[in-house]
């Protein structure tokens, strides 16, 4: 229960934090309140996100109290984060993740770097365009949707990174994406699929739908809620031709491998049941009701 305590205690701290101190320490009172929650899952994954952690705060300590040193500060941050071309740890932190503790991960613990890097008013046009890319073919060749879900996250931080300059635009894109996410991780844990080739096994169609529009919708498919934040992030900033291309083109690749994974439940044998429950309903209502409302 303590550590419940101390790593909601964390994020109080880091969203009134206006100062690189108050920062300093929400992050390492998140770091370490998250530490024990992973040693009930897994002693090496904990040791692998402790170490990660504590070098990135190394990183970023060094570039705060030297100004030569300012750069490291942001390699910090992105290493916290889990920003490519430094999210080597995610993929190894992640492929035997519980869903619940997954999706905290890649969802509430990424808040507290973001919010230092805006902090910092951060901004790299190849850091962006690396993190888009990356995100994107990285999920292409798995199998493994918890993999799949962290490369994701990968690409999402991309539009993320964009947003950090309007913190209406900031929130609106990252609660967005934590409730498609979370929902989607509900269904994932509710129906124990853990991979692509376990999606083809009968249920309700239903419950089928509401995986398949969760995961369309992560991947920025029009008229899904996913497609209109990515749009809003465009319209609503100034960006270069090359970020622009950059995030099409991610958001292109990502659509292509999600369309060949609804397709296994949805082509697969389903039971005409019409059960719902409280996550199928919010599933489409954020989904495919919302952007109506948005229109």
């Amino acid at each position: 229960m303590m550590k419940w305590l101390c790593l909601s205690l964390s994020y109080l701290i880091m969203l009134s934090s206006e100062s690189w101190l108050g920062l300093w320490m929400g992050l390492e009172l998140n770091s370490l309140s998250f530490v024990p929650i992973l040693i009930n899952l897994s002693k090496e994954t904990s040791l692998k996100y402790f170490l990660v952690q504590s070098f990135g705060s190394v990183l970023f300590l060094m570039g705060v109290f030297n100004l030569n040193f300012s750069v490291f500060s942001y390699m910090g941050l992105l290493l916290k984060a889990g920003v490519a071309p430094l999210h080597f740890w995610v993929l190894s932190v992640t492929k035997n993740m519980s869903w619940s503790i997954l999706m905290l991960l890649l969802t509430v613990q990424k808040l507290g770097p973001l919010l230092g890097l805006a902090l910092s008013e951060f901004s790299s046009a190849l850091v962006i365009i690396l993190s888009a890319l990356l995100g994107s073919f990285g999920g292409f060749i798995q199998s493994n949707l918890r993999l799949i879900l962290s490369f994701s996250s990968i690409a999402h931080l991309s539009w993320l990174l964009i947003n950090l300059n309007s913190m209406m635009l900031f929130f609106s894109y990252y609660l967005i994406y934590s409730f498609i996410s979370i929902l989607l991780g509900i269904s994932f844990n509710k129906s124990k699929i853990f991979s692509i080739s376990q999606m083809n096994f009968p249920q309700s169609l239903l419950s089928k739908l509401s995986m398949s529009m969760s995961l369309l919708s992560l991947g920025g498919l029009p008229p899904l809620l996913g497609f209109f934040i990515k749009w809003m992030t465009i319209e609503m900033n100034f960006l270069p031709v090359s970020i622009c291309v950059g995030l099409v083109l991610s958001t292109c690749i990502s659509l292509f491998f999600y369309l060949k994974i609804v397709m296994v439940p949805l082509l697969s044998p389903f039971n005409y049941l019409l059960k719902w429950d409280w996550v199928i309903l919010l599933s489409f209502s954020i989904n495919c009701l919302l952007p109506l409302l948005i229109i």
